[in-house]
């Protein structure tokens, strides 16, 4: 696998690896966690997440090398990164890493990204720091934290150079679930408390120079995220408009560093809908930036963004106070809501009034139960939210279809998996196909005619 790996990225990106880079990289091959990205790909010895990460590292040096042509060449004109943006990102990477080893260091915590969980890490994470947590970003942070030794790409690495990685991985702060509003305001919770300790102790500057370098982290992250399998080179996520909803984010986070109590989230969905073009006189304008970051909605998609703020001025105001009772409470983020609110969409020919009802009274539920089971897993739709296209259609997709449909939501207290069941319709008999019928209003007889 090593030798593939290394003539992988020469022969396709004439990107020569390090050999520490592709012992690394080759962790991939043995892992069975795959992502919902790479299930829709041919994952053959995890050859999609493998070409996905040296896509990252051939993205990022495009961008160190000023390489704008290459940078854009899978991007439609219509959506493609300004060459004014990328000038942003070319100044913040070389002001941040400065040089050849701070470049180094961020290749090494992108690669980092792509193995977690592996099998080979977590037998060697088992040996030093055996309570590491399942979930995977949150693994990167234990054992980047407790245990960085078991990884080859970051061996003999200099001060500078690990504090640049220990900055890729703070514990819950996840930056696309951030971006797309997967949780609330409890998101910032950690990096409110960094940047408070921070202010207290050494001054600011030190804490936006780690804020600097998480967010450069992440913005490679995003770099990457999809690959064209038939012309896997450049950026296809970060385009112009990606950019822009980078940029909103990161530049409210950036000012926790001088004023930690920075209402991040309020004013980033304020932004979003002044993006997406809502009425200033929308009703509870952020919940409806809210959800369209859910629905994945950008101003390209105004068909959808009107019917979502019409949609909004009809739904039952019980849902509107369920969700903003939500957004106002400190939990941990839970993972996958968006996709239900997508898939719902998706089986329902583009109904956005009916998914988002729907999709907020099963959000709804499946949050009070979960608080409920006092589960210390972070909630998950990804059950939940399972459609199926091509087999048996899912409780989702017969909910959405039916949804006067009785059913049930249960939380695994272990996992935090949300489960949705229907209830199976009562067989009719004789006597209560009557009583249903003359409760209906009928006689309980049949239309069909008398025979003879």
């Amino acid at each position: 696998m090593q030798a593939y790996i290394k003539e992988y990225a020469l022969s396709l990106y004439k990107m020569p690896l390090s050999e520490p880079e592709i012992q690394q990289l080759a962790w991939i091959a043995e892992n069975p966690i795959t992502t919902p990205q790479s299930r829709t790909q041919q994952n053959l010895r995890g050859e999609f997440e493998i070409s996905r990460t040296i896509n990252r590292l051939y993205c990022l040096q495009n961008l160190w090398e000023n390489n704008y042509a290459a940078f854009v060449a899978n991007q439609p004109e219509a959506v493609r990164l300004s060459k004014i943006s990328f000038n942003k990102l070319y100044t913040l990477f070389h002001q941040v890493l400065k040089d050849a080893k701070g470049l180094q260091a961020i290749r090494a915590a992108s690669i980092l990204s792509s193995i977690t969980l592996s099998p080979e890490a977590k037998r060697r994470a088992q040996e030093l720091y055996p309570s590491f947590s399942q979930d995977s970003v949150e693994f990167s942070a234990d054992t980047i934290e407790h245990c960085p030794s078991i990884y080859p790409a970051i061996k003999g690495f200099d001060h500078d150079q690990m504090a640049i990685v220990n900055a890729c991985f703070p514990h819950h702060t996840h930056f696309r679930h951030m971006l797309y509003t997967e949780g609330n305001d409890g998101m910032f919770k950690v990096l409110r408390a960094k940047c408070v300790a921070a202010k207290e102790a050494s001054g600011p500057t030190k804490q936006a120079q780690e804020l600097n370098t998480w967010y450069l982290y992440w913005a490679v992250n995003m770099m990457g995220f999809n690959v064209d399998k038939e012309n896997p080179k450049g950026s296809i996520v970060l385009n112009e408009l990606m950019f822009q909803d980078i940029n909103d984010l990161y530049g409210e986070i950036a000012k926790l560093a001088l004023n930690p109590a920075e209402p991040v989230l309020a004013t980033f969905l304020n932004t979003r809908a002044d993006r997406l073009g809502m009425a200033k006189d929308l009703d509870s304008r952020e919940l409806v930036a809210y959800l369209a970051n859910w629905l994945g909605l950008s101003a390209a998609n105004i068909d959808k963004i009107t019917a979502l703020q019409v949609a909004w001025q009809e739904i039952d105001p019980s849902l509107k106070a369920g969700l903003a009772k939500i957004l106002a409470a400190d939990t941990v983020t839970p993972t996958y809501g968006p996709a239900l609110f997508r898939n719902l969409v998706d089986v329902s020919g583009g109904n956005i009034r009916h998914s988002i009802e729907l999709g907020l009274k099963l959000y709804i539920e499946a949050f009070q139960k979960h608080h409920a089971s006092l589960s210390n897993q972070a909630l998950s739709f990804l059950k939940l939210a399972q459609i199926n296209k091509t087999g048996e259609p899912t409780a989702l997709m017969q909910l959405s279809a039916h949804p006067d449909k009785k059913y049930d939501i249960t939380i695994d207290a272990k996992t935090g998996a949300a489960t949705l069941t229907l209830e199976p319709a009562p067989e009719l008999t004789a006597t209560s196909f009557l009583g249903a019928s003359l409760a209906a209003g009928g006689s309980g007889a049949t239309n069909a005619p008398a025979p003879g």
